[in-house]
């Protein structure tokens, strides 16, 4: 992959930092574990204080939701039969494009809102040392910024499948979770009639009502 976009040049003071290897019992790339056995060089340590003045998770948060919108730009040129779309796996070019839709994605985060300098700047230090161009491992490269897109794109499809069976409870009354028969009215309520047999009810009182009327004359 070219250096061409690399920040780890232009902030040569961000400490190289590998993919940190998971071990027996970890539970997967959470906060804590990013804090703990990839960012804990004196360098990040001393510009977070510890991780306690500066949390990990919101500059997390901001990377993985302008990664997202990165890979969404870019989706034209990303194959879905490689990897099941997985960014990692798609070409090299392929992923520096993206890497570059993302930084000005990040750029724009920072202009349109009121992002403070310093929290911008140790973004940028976390990809510049994360960004490991020189390596000969594929997975050192970008292992952070890849993790954002790949946890951005996850959640993006959880939404979608969350949207997609709320669509269709409403298209279904009967279904879990909505106001159907599958659930009975707490004490002292009732649940409305929808509309067609309000209309329906309507019909048999007007009927009911002429039915007396002929009967009365």
């Amino acid at each position: 992959m070219a250096a061409s976009v690399s920040l780890a040049q232009a902030r040569p003071l961000a400490p190289v930092i590998l993919r940190p290897k998971q071990k027996t019992g970890d539970s997967g790339y959470t906060v804590q574990f990013l804090e703990e056995r990839a960012f804990s060089a004196p360098y990040y340590l001393r510009k977070t204080n510890n991780w306690r003045y500066t949390k990990l998770g919101p500059l997390l948060r901001e990377m993985k939701t302008c990664a997202g919108e990165a890979f969404q730009k870019n989706k034209r040129n990303i194959h879905d039969w490689i990897g099941n779309g997985s960014l990692a796996e798609q070409g090299d070019d392929v992923i520096e494009q993206t890497y570059r839709i993302f930084l000005d994605e990040l750029a724009k985060a920072k202009a349109n809102t009121d992002m403070e300098d310093d929290y911008y700047a140790l973004i940028l230090d976390l990809l510049a040392s994360t960004e490991n161009f020189g390596s000969s491992g594929r997975k050192e490269k970008l292992w952070l910024y890849l993790r954002c897109t790949a946890e951005s794109k996850r959640a993006r499809k959880k939404q979608a499948e969350r949207d997609a069976r709320k669509e269709c409870s409403l298209e279904d009354p009967s279904s879990p979770g909505t106001a159907g028969e599958a659930f009975a009215p707490s004490t002292g309520e009732a649940i409305a009639p929808s509309q067609p047999r309000v209309r329906s009810r309507g019909l048999e009182i007007r009927d009911r009502k002429n039915l007396l009327e002929t009967c009365n004359t």
